[in-house]
């Protein structure tokens, strides 16, 4: 129904335009917006403050919460970005730690269970080429939580959370 509304609009009279801007809360923002923009285009003064407290309003409506004051904005993207570069220290700080600390594996003396010919025959009878492809993922997936590779692991995670903060704190500012 409120596409038709929107399909109206250019034929509704100036009073019942401001109708949309004064009774806001009952229609959608885009109901809304699409009236004072037509106002606009007639030529009638729809002041910017009246404009801004619509949206405020229709902010606080559909999302539950007030919108952020710019000082406020600043402050959370200040917050998030310090928080990427912290995560980052410590992070690459445990990473190295790790990676000193952990002793290189030792070879198994009968080698990798699925370099043996019987094993990888036995998991394709039992599930098929499927069945290996899932072991040997299984197998290098827990390969990443031990030792030298899981300071790998760490500094890959660090490194990727730290640019999820670091892009959210930007696009917090836009």
């Amino acid at each position: 129904m409120e596409d038709s509304i929107l399909n109206r609009i250019p034929r509704l009279s100036d009073s019942e335009l401001q109708q949309f801007l004064h009774r806001h809360e009952s229609y959608r923002r885009e109901v809304v917006e699409a009236a004072a923009a037509e106002l606009r285009k007639r030529g009638v003064e729809v002041p910017e403050a009246q404009l801004t407290a619509i949206r405020e309003a229709l902010h606080v409506r559909d999302t539950g919460r007030a919108p952020l004051s710019s000082a406020e904005e600043a402050r959370r993207s200040q917050f998030l970005r310090r928080l990427s570069r912290s995560v980052l220290i410590v992070g690459l700080v445990a990473a190295a730690t790790i990676f000193a600390l952990a002793k290189p594996e030792s070879p198994n003396p009968l080698g990798d269970e699925m370099d043996q010919k019987g094993t990888v025959r036995d998991l394709e009878k039992i599930g098929g080429s499927v069945n290996r492809l899932a072991v040997q993922y299984q197998n290098d997936f827990d390969s990443l939580w031990h030792g030298r590779a899981l300071a790998g692991t760490v500094a890959a995670l660090t490194l990727i959370s730290a640019a999820g903060l670091r892009f959210a704190a930007g696009r917090r500012q836009e």
